[in-house]
């Protein structure tokens, strides 16, 4: 539970949202380990944490503390929406979507990197599908497209050696 060092906040973020960080360390269960915390807006300013487990939503005001929480398994996907300065996150559940605004375009890109690169909790179930029948990642999907593309003579030897360099940078 280790929130005075958080990864995500350098010192000066860690004090700006001090209580915010207060806010989230009762929200975490024993164990659980945050992987990137990203300073959001929805409604109110407040800390959206990945953790190992889950995301933990937590906002502080003058008297009240709250949480709010949401588990991988109900986490459809995550849309990132860059504008020139800032970037809205867009986490899609199976009822619906939330909104965070107000971030910073690097920490969301971290942020989401997190989460779906983040390790399998300790309550996930174990998955013993075979690798052939899993669905495809984004970037898999990306690299069939450009073979595609190559093979039915889209782009050249060089386009193509050049996206897959590219590709396999990210």
């Amino acid at each position: 539970m280790d929130v005075e060092a958080p990864p995500g906040l350098d010192r000066f973020g860690a004090f700006a949202n001090r209580r915010e960080l207060d806010a989230l360390r009762p929200a975490l269960q024993p164990g659980e380990r945050i992987l990137y915390l990203l300073e959001a807006e929805q409604g109110k300013r407040g800390l959206l944490a990945a953790t190992d487990r889950r995301l933990v939503f937590a906002t502080a005001g003058l008297l009240r503390r709250k949480a709010m929480t949401w588990g991988y398994t109900d986490v459809v996907g995550l849309k990132v929406l860059k504008a020139v300065d800032d970037a809205t996150l867009t986490i899609q559940l199976r009822g619906g979507e939330i909104v965070f605004d107000g971030c910073r375009k690097r920490e969301v890109e971290a942020f989401v990197k997190a989460v779906r690169e983040r390790p399998p909790g300790p309550d996930d179930p174990l998955d013993f599908t075979p690798a052939e029948k899993r669905p495809k990642t984004e970037k898999q999907l990306r690299r069939e497209r450009l073979d595609r593309m190559f093979r039915k003579g889209s782009m050249t030897k060089a386009e193509y050696e050049r996206s897959v360099r590219a590709l396999d940078s990210e």
